[in-house]
Protein backbone atom coordinates (compact mmCIF):
# COMPACT_ATOMS: atom_id res chain seq x y z
CA UNK A 1 0.00 0.00 0.00
CA UNK A 2 2.83 2.78 1.20
CA UNK A 3 4.84 1.69 -2.76
CA UNK A 4 1.56 2.57 -4.46
CA UNK A 5 0.74 5.62 -2.66
CA UNK A 6 4.65 6.93 -2.93
CA UNK A 7 3.88 5.99 -6.69
CA UNK A 8 0.37 7.96 -7.03
CA UNK A 9 2.06 11.00 -5.40
CA UNK A 10 4.93 10.72 -8.13
CA UNK A 11 2.64 11.37 -10.58
CA UNK A 12 2.83 14.50 -12.23
CA UNK A 13 -0.35 16.41 -12.99
CA UNK A 14 -0.55 16.05 -16.60
CA UNK A 15 -0.84 12.01 -15.06
CA UNK A 16 -2.47 12.98 -12.35
CA UNK A 17 -5.54 13.80 -15.04
CA UNK A 18 -4.97 11.07 -17.07
CA UNK A 19 -5.95 8.71 -14.31
CA UNK A 20 -8.99 10.71 -13.11
CA UNK A 21 -10.17 11.01 -16.83
CA UNK A 22 -9.54 6.92 -16.87
CA UNK A 23 -10.97 6.68 -13.61
CA UNK A 24 -13.97 8.51 -15.18
CA UNK A 25 -14.44 6.23 -18.11
CA UNK A 26 -14.73 2.79 -16.72
CA UNK A 27 -17.27 4.63 -13.97
CA UNK A 28 -19.11 5.22 -17.33
CA UNK A 29 -18.69 2.08 -18.67
CA UNK A 30 -18.84 -0.29 -15.92
CA UNK A 31 -20.81 1.54 -12.85
CA UNK A 32 -20.27 0.07 -9.70
CA UNK A 33 -23.23 -0.98 -7.49
CA UNK A 34 -22.11 -1.25 -4.01
CA UNK A 35 -18.92 -0.26 -1.98
CA UNK A 36 -17.24 -3.28 -3.36
CA UNK A 37 -17.53 -3.01 -6.24
CA UNK A 38 -16.06 0.79 -6.38
CA UNK A 39 -13.17 -0.48 -4.56
CA UNK A 40 -12.97 -3.72 -6.85
CA UNK A 41 -12.66 -0.87 -9.76
CA UNK A 42 -10.54 1.63 -8.05
CA UNK A 43 -7.83 -1.22 -7.66
CA UNK A 44 -8.30 -2.26 -11.28
CA UNK A 45 -7.75 1.37 -12.76
CA UNK A 46 -5.08 2.36 -10.61
CA UNK A 47 -3.13 -1.44 -11.45
CA UNK A 48 -4.05 -0.49 -15.67
CA UNK A 49 -3.30 3.13 -15.28
CA UNK A 50 0.51 2.43 -13.66
CA UNK A 51 0.76 -1.18 -16.01
CA UNK A 52 0.12 1.15 -19.03
CA UNK A 53 2.14 3.62 -18.23
CA UNK A 54 4.87 1.32 -17.38
CA UNK A 55 4.61 0.21 -21.13
CA UNK A 56 4.51 3.25 -22.46
CA UNK A 57 7.84 4.36 -20.61
CA UNK A 58 9.23 1.73 -22.53
CA UNK A 59 8.09 1.87 -25.93
CA UNK A 60 8.17 5.50 -26.39
CA UNK A 61 10.58 6.86 -23.31
CA UNK A 62 9.79 9.05 -20.56
CA UNK A 63 7.44 11.78 -22.07
CA UNK A 64 4.31 9.39 -21.29
CA UNK A 65 1.99 12.47 -21.76
CA UNK A 66 3.54 13.90 -25.12
CA UNK A 67 1.06 15.51 -27.28
CA UNK A 68 2.46 15.28 -30.58
CA UNK A 69 2.68 11.29 -31.81
CA UNK A 70 -0.70 11.80 -34.08
CA UNK A 71 1.84 14.24 -36.49
CA UNK A 72 3.60 11.28 -36.60
CA UNK A 73 1.27 8.13 -37.22
CA UNK A 74 -0.57 10.69 -39.71
CA UNK A 75 2.71 10.53 -42.13
CA UNK A 76 3.11 6.90 -41.51
CA UNK A 77 1.93 5.43 -44.82
CA UNK A 78 2.00 1.98 -43.67
CA UNK A 79 -0.19 2.39 -40.48
CA UNK A 80 -2.74 4.69 -42.07
CA UNK A 81 -3.63 2.21 -44.80
CA UNK A 82 -5.90 0.03 -43.33
CA UNK A 83 -7.76 2.93 -41.19
CA UNK A 84 -7.83 5.15 -44.36
CA UNK A 85 -9.50 1.93 -45.96
CA UNK A 86 -11.85 1.37 -43.35
CA UNK A 87 -14.00 5.01 -43.23
CA UNK A 88 -11.62 6.74 -40.84
CA UNK A 89 -9.92 9.71 -41.98
CA UNK A 90 -6.16 11.27 -41.70
CA UNK A 91 -7.29 14.41 -38.51
CA UNK A 92 -9.26 11.60 -37.22
CA UNK A 93 -5.75 9.17 -36.66
CA UNK A 94 -4.07 12.74 -35.93
CA UNK A 95 -6.21 14.13 -33.50
CA UNK A 96 -6.90 10.59 -31.40
CA UNK A 97 -3.22 10.12 -31.19
CA UNK A 98 -2.40 13.85 -30.50
CA UNK A 99 -4.11 13.49 -27.16
CA UNK A 100 -1.72 12.68 -24.01
CA UNK A 101 -0.25 9.27 -25.18
CA UNK A 102 -0.68 7.38 -22.13
CA UNK A 103 -4.64 8.16 -22.42
CA UNK A 104 -4.49 7.34 -25.89
CA UNK A 105 -3.13 3.75 -24.87
CA UNK A 106 -5.08 3.49 -21.55
CA UNK A 107 -8.87 4.34 -23.69
CA UNK A 108 -8.67 0.51 -25.32
CA UNK A 109 -7.78 -0.56 -22.18
CA UNK A 110 -9.93 0.94 -20.24
CA UNK A 111 -12.75 -0.86 -23.04
CA UNK A 112 -11.54 -4.32 -23.13
CA UNK A 113 -11.57 -3.97 -19.26
CA UNK A 114 -15.46 -2.89 -19.20
CA UNK A 115 -16.09 -6.15 -21.41
CA UNK A 116 -14.41 -8.18 -18.89
CA UNK A 117 -16.19 -6.97 -15.76
CA UNK A 118 -19.26 -7.12 -17.95
CA UNK A 119 -18.88 -10.78 -18.83
CA UNK A 120 -18.02 -12.03 -15.22
CA UNK A 121 -20.94 -10.18 -14.21
CA UNK A 122 -23.45 -12.47 -16.80
CA UNK A 123 -20.67 -15.22 -15.64
CA UNK A 124 -21.39 -14.48 -11.82
CA UNK A 125 -25.00 -13.58 -11.86
CA UNK A 126 -26.55 -15.01 -14.30
CA UNK A 127 -24.89 -18.26 -14.96
CA UNK A 128 -24.61 -17.07 -18.66
CA UNK A 129 -21.55 -18.89 -20.60
CA UNK A 130 -18.73 -16.50 -22.00
CA UNK A 131 -20.16 -16.99 -26.09
CA UNK A 132 -23.38 -16.16 -24.79
CA UNK A 133 -22.13 -13.08 -23.06
CA UNK A 134 -19.65 -12.10 -25.95
CA UNK A 135 -23.22 -12.11 -27.65
CA UNK A 136 -24.63 -10.29 -25.23
CA UNK A 137 -21.95 -7.74 -24.99
CA UNK A 138 -21.43 -6.60 -28.58
CA UNK A 139 -24.80 -6.53 -29.01
CA UNK A 140 -25.25 -3.51 -27.13
CA UNK A 141 -21.81 -1.80 -26.69
CA UNK A 142 -18.94 -0.72 -29.02
CA UNK A 143 -16.30 -2.74 -29.30
CA UNK A 144 -12.50 -0.95 -29.94
CA UNK A 145 -9.72 -3.02 -31.22
CA UNK A 146 -7.81 -3.86 -34.81
CA UNK A 147 -10.20 -5.21 -36.97
CA UNK A 148 -8.09 -7.11 -38.91
CA UNK A 149 -6.36 -9.46 -35.93
CA UNK A 150 -10.29 -9.61 -34.42
CA UNK A 151 -11.95 -10.90 -37.53
CA UNK A 152 -10.82 -14.03 -37.02
CA UNK A 153 -11.93 -14.37 -33.55
CA UNK A 154 -15.31 -13.00 -34.57
CA UNK A 155 -16.00 -15.06 -37.27
CA UNK A 156 -15.79 -18.23 -34.90
CA UNK A 157 -18.43 -17.13 -33.29
CA UNK A 158 -21.78 -18.79 -35.14
CA UNK A 159 -23.85 -15.61 -37.01
CA UNK A 160 -21.24 -13.03 -37.14
CA UNK A 161 -19.19 -11.24 -40.02
CA UNK A 162 -16.47 -9.10 -40.89
CA UNK A 163 -18.75 -6.33 -40.90
CA UNK A 164 -18.91 -7.53 -37.08
CA UNK A 165 -15.65 -6.53 -36.01
CA UNK A 166 -13.83 -4.45 -33.91
CA UNK A 167 -13.22 -0.99 -34.69
CA UNK A 168 -10.42 0.93 -35.02
CA UNK A 169 -10.09 3.02 -31.35
CA UNK A 170 -9.40 6.32 -33.36
CA UNK A 171 -12.92 6.41 -34.03
CA UNK A 172 -13.41 6.68 -30.45
CA UNK A 173 -13.86 10.91 -30.49
CA UNK A 174 -16.28 10.50 -33.77
CA UNK A 175 -18.71 7.24 -31.80
CA UNK A 176 -18.89 9.35 -28.73
CA UNK A 177 -19.98 12.77 -30.54
CA UNK A 178 -22.93 10.67 -32.60
CA UNK A 179 -23.51 8.99 -29.37
CA UNK A 180 -23.89 12.05 -27.77
CA UNK A 181 -26.15 13.61 -30.54
CA UNK A 182 -28.96 11.00 -30.06
CA UNK A 183 -32.03 12.67 -28.41
CA UNK A 184 -33.73 10.01 -26.19
CA UNK A 185 -36.62 9.16 -28.59
CA UNK A 186 -33.64 8.34 -31.38
CA UNK A 187 -31.56 5.92 -29.16
CA UNK A 188 -33.74 3.25 -28.24
CA UNK A 189 -34.27 2.26 -32.00
CA UNK A 190 -30.76 2.48 -32.79
CA UNK A 191 -29.73 0.22 -29.81
CA UNK A 192 -32.58 -2.46 -30.35
CA UNK A 193 -31.06 -3.13 -33.81
CA UNK A 194 -31.25 -6.69 -36.03
CA UNK A 195 -27.83 -6.55 -36.39
CA UNK A 196 -25.65 -9.23 -34.74
CA UNK A 197 -23.35 -6.42 -33.12
CA UNK A 198 -23.73 -2.56 -32.21
CA UNK A 199 -20.37 -2.26 -34.50
CA UNK A 200 -22.50 -3.61 -37.37
CA UNK A 201 -24.86 -0.88 -37.14
CA UNK A 202 -22.12 2.02 -36.47
CA UNK A 203 -20.43 0.45 -39.84
CA UNK A 204 -23.53 1.38 -42.35
CA UNK A 205 -23.77 4.53 -40.43
CA UNK A 206 -20.43 5.25 -41.47
CA UNK A 207 -20.55 3.95 -44.77
CA UNK A 208 -23.68 6.22 -45.33
CA UNK A 209 -21.64 9.21 -43.35
CA UNK A 210 -23.91 9.58 -40.40
CA UNK A 211 -20.56 9.30 -38.37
Amino acid sequence: MNVRKSALASLSSKEVQCLEQARALLYTLSPAEDALGRRTREKHITDLFFQTRAIVEVRYGDEVCRTNYGDELSADAKFLKSRLADGLSIEDIRSYWNQPLLMALLIPEIHLLAKTLYKESLSKDQKIGTIDAERMFRKSNVFYGNPVQDVKQTLKIRGYAENDAALFIEFYTRINQWQLTLDPLSKPKVFSHSEASLNAVIRNLIAAGQI
